[in-house]
């Protein structure tokens, strides 16, 4: 999990997502969730200016175990990157 995670954050960062769409990460980043038997990565956002105005946004990846973990950061960065995310991210 820790892995997915660093992976992550790795291809997020050579993407320039985050510059791309004006957003700032939250100081948490991305998190590892492992409770119960589904695990995943998710990660916090929100665009910049306006706190009121721009609430905190989030997306989630499952992890498997039957998928290689690089193959399943890739699928979802690719996934993500391909479109807004002020308009595909769930909200707060």
């Amino acid at each position: 999990m820790d892995t997915a995670a660093r992976l992550l954050a790795y291809e997020l960062a050579d993407t320039g997502w985050y510059e791309r769409w004006n957003l700032l990460p939250f100081p948490n980043g991305i998190r590892v969730s492992d409770r119960g038997e589904s695990l995943s990565v998710s990660m916090c956002f929100r665009s910049q200016g306006a706190y009121v105005n721009n609430p905190p946004r989030w997306y989630s990846m499952p992890v498997s175990a039957s998928e290689p973990v690089e193959d399943q950061v890739r699928h979802f960065v690719e996934k993500i990157t391909a479109a807004d995310p002020r308009e595909t991210a769930q909200r707060f």
